[in-house]
């Protein structure tokens, strides 16, 4: 029994790295991104049309710049990924270049997610990691968008790697290009000081050295931030603390105890409820073997319970995108799992392979039971067509680097029609709307109710706005999207 004690205690390190193994995992997890991005995802979500574009002007531009209403520096996220994504526009501006780079980040985080199972379980977990992770029906939908969460992971589990293995400088330096990439990076540093600080073969040093790298390369943000635009980004940070504490009329309200249901639903939906069910049981494997595990495996067991916790906790955003920071560290688990009930490394790559294959999404694939067939189409607009259409008619109508006014998916329209643009929706009172309206030349309503979308506006104030449209604009209907163009310029449309 290779890898284990004769009291069944898995010894780290032991065996040769299946690399044949790893290889064909990688490869088959790319196939299978490409494959699902070319079938469903017609059009990019909304955040990730937002962090094309920021990209994007990181390219043009050599800064964060978000194209909305006269453009301003994009705070809401550290831009790390944001610019190391934009050399893909030296080849592309289509936003499947845009996912490609995190597609090539996810097939490392696979590798590194193997060597720490390697590491800690034994060479025959890495082949069962990486396909739990690879093939993953979340993990495989996420590693082919425009999205922080896997690009976040890759130097997150760089870090678990380097502070397991003594490294408090390398493991600093990865936790703080962690944060410049998203701010979750301040919670699995300060997991992996606490383990530096408790576990004997380490020491309090180890963790003083990594949190004195850590807060060095995470201050680089908020002094770059004050020192670019002081008022947008303490402005930013106001935000999210009403955002958090729900003291904003604008912020979008949580009820977290009516939310759970759903909220856990659209998780399992997303993982498929086979994988979620072997995951719940990785989990509860691991807490039972707690005592029997290394300091490292213990680290990684209590961090991603820790996470999960917090995901499910009374003030978690409730996005189920979230989870995908939790999954390699439950790929690991479960290779655990599998390991110990499939003891030779042959036989645990061949059953975790097969077992993997319940869970490649083949998007459209109706014979496929739902239980094992992701969903898809929560991210897909049913009118998606109707959007590409209007988009079309913006950048015919209005000439490029001028500004579009719309009432939802501003993003998204900016980005199909390559044009600025500026969001009706968020506009807290009339005046602010009709003065949006009064500098616009082309207007588009695409809220999916084929109505508008103005919720803090009251019903006389939308009809106000009709009526202000009606004797200013022209109109062509796509669908459920409409355009206006102003009579003074020229566009094709109707009164």
């Amino acid at each position: 029994m290779e890898g284990h004690s004769a009291a069944g205690k898995p010894q780290p390190g032991t065996g040769k790295l299946p690399w044949r193994w790893l290889l064909l995992i990688v490869a088959g997890s790319l196939a299978v991104q490409l494959l699902a991005s070319a079938n469903v995802k017609l059009l990019p979500d909304y955040d990730e049309a937002i962090y094309w574009d920021v990209s994007h002007n990181c390219h043009e531009r050599g800064l964060f710049i978000r194209s909305q209403n006269q453009g301003h520096l994009f705070f809401d996220h550290p831009p790390l990924f944001l610019y190391l994504a934009s050399p893909s526009f030296f080849f592309t501006d289509d936003i499947a270049g845009f996912r490609f780079v995190v597609s090539l980040m996810s097939l490392a985080l696979l590798v590194a997610t193997a060597l720490l199972a390697s590491r800690h379980l034994g060479a025959d977990a890495a082949v069962p990691a990486a396909a739990l992770l690879g093939f993953n029906p979340m993990f495989v939908f996420y590693a082919n968008s425009g999205y922080q969460d896997v690009p976040f992971m890759l130097p997150t589990m760089l870090a678990f790697l380097a502070a397991f293995e003594g490294r408090a400088i390398a493991c600093g330096l990865l936790t703080g290009a962690a944060f410049l990439v998203k701010y979750f990076a301040a919670g699995f540093a300060g997991a992996l000081a606490l383990y530096q600080a408790a576990a004997p073969e380490r020491g309090p040093r180890q963790a003083a050295r990594h949190l004195a790298v850590f807060g060095s390369l995470a201050l680089l943000w908020p002094v770059t931030g004050l020192w670019l635009d002081s008022a947008g980004f303490l402005g930013k940070i106001g935000y999210w603390k009403t955002f958090l504490t729900m003291e904003s009329t604008t912020a979008i309200k949580h009820h977290p105890v009516a939310e759970m249901g759903p909220y856990v639903k659209s998780i399992v939906d997303r993982l498929t409820l086979p994988h979620t069910l072997l995951l719940l049981l990785a989990i509860a494997w691991a807490l039972t073997n707690l005592r029997k595990f290394d300091w490292p495996m213990r680290t990684v067991t209590l961090t991603a319970v820790a996470y999960i916790a917090t995901l499910l906790g009374p003030f978690a955003l409730r996005s189920e995108r979230y989870m995908v920071e939790a999954l390699p560290l439950l790929a690991i688990l479960g290779a655990g799992l599998l390991r110990g009930l499939t003891r030779q490394a042959r036989a645990a790559a061949l059953a975790l392979v097969s077992v993997a294959g319940l869970f490649i999404p083949m998007p459209g694939a109706s014979r496929l039971p739902p239980l094992v067939r992701p969903q898809y189409t929560a991210t897909v607009l049913k009118y998606a067509e109707d959007v590409r259409l209007a988009a079309q008619e913006v950048a015919r109508a209005l000439p490029p680097g001028e500004r579009v006014l719309v009432n939802w998916n501003g993003p998204r329209i900016g980005y199909l029609a390559r044009r600025p643009y500026s969001v009706l929706f968020t506009r807290e009172d009339f005046e602010s709307a009709a003065k949006l309206v009064d500098d616009a030349r082309i207007l588009v309503r695409d809220h999916e109710s084929g109505r508008w979308f103005l919720p803090e506006l009251a019903p006389d104030q939308i009809e106000r706005l009709e009526r202000k449209l009606a004797a200013e604009f022209t109109f062509a209907d796509f669908g459920k999207v409409r355009v206006y163009t102003r009579r003074s310029a020229s566009g094709v449309g109707r009164s």
